[in-house]
């Protein structure tokens, strides 16, 4: 796991990946079979990993959604659109690389150092008659395009609160529908914590514990109607997986070859 786990840290420091965190994942598992929330919801283990292109691709989708919904869809929001999403992906993605989330102060530094090469690229350009910079922004529209990723669900606010929230103020880098997304997760684990506690030895067939969970999926998506088609939904096998990634369960092999599954106390 430390292997991978520098693996990661490595690709995305080098801007090949993006790590968003997903939020309301932090569950805990309370007595009864019940299950709790363990401090403000978040789980600095539970990360997205997607390439940074397809994250590129994905941001420019969710501003040209944002800015046509906020207007009337004529070229020059579209253009708007390309501006923030060239900004976002050429210079602030890859200035804050390897993170999930970035400090008020360090994007304040941020806006401040852009502005300052920009001014150096601009001097130049006049000093030696050089063409100037294609895009020179200042520090207001920068603010202001920063609000605007934060209106498209590329940038969610992030308040200095809770264990997992330690170094202040900022937002964490998302992804529209990424809650969606974590919500699934979290009724996976749910549903596979509260059957493996009211079964009698706590630990089931894994081929049972996810047919039964893909099953529950399955019903609560219900019929392919356009009331669920926008319902996410996950196979068995993904949950089992997830919770031995996250150390809940463990799998027990009989001398006949099957596999339980079994809670950790």
């Amino acid at each position: 796991r430390t292997y991978i786990e520098q693996e990661m840290k490595q690709i995305s420091s080098s801007n090949k990946i993006c790590l968003l965190q997903l939020h309301g994942t932090a569950i805990t598992s309370g007595g009864g079979g019940g299950v709790g929330w363990k401090g403000d919801g978040n789980d600095d283990e539970d990360v997205v990993m997607i390439e940074s292109t397809v994250y590129a691709a994905a941001a420019e989708m969710a501003l040209q959604s944002y800015f046509q919904s906020s207007a009337s869809a004529t070229t020059k929001h579209s253009y708007k659109a390309g501006m923030v999403c060239s900004w976002f992906t050429s210079a602030l993605l890859p200035y804050f690389a390897g993170k999930t989330w970035v400090r008020s102060g360090a994007l304040d530094s941020f806006l401040d150092n852009v502005m300052a090469d920009s001014s150096k690229k601009m001097y130049a350009a006049i000093k030696y008659d050089h063409d100037p910079p294609e895009q020179h922004h200042s520090i207001s529209q920068m603010k202001e395009m920063v609000q605007q990723l934060v209106h498209a669900g590329l940038l969610m606010p992030r308040r200095g609160v809770g264990p997992s929230s330690v170094g202040g103020d900022g937002y964490w880098f998302s992804l529209p529908g990424l809650g969606k997304a974590a919500k699934s997760i979290v009724d996976g684990r749910t549903n596979l914590l509260r059957r493996l506690k009211s079964s009698q030895y706590r630990e089931k067939k894994r081929s049972v514990l996810e047919h039964e969970i893909g099953r529950v999926k399955q019903q609560q998506g219900g019929s392919a109607t356009t009331k669920n088609k926008n319902k996410l939904e996950q196979s068995g096998k993904f949950v089992v997986l997830d919770m031995l990634a996250k150390g809940w369960v463990e799998i027990h092999n009989t001398c006949t070859g099957e596999q339980f599954v079994r809670l950790v106390e």
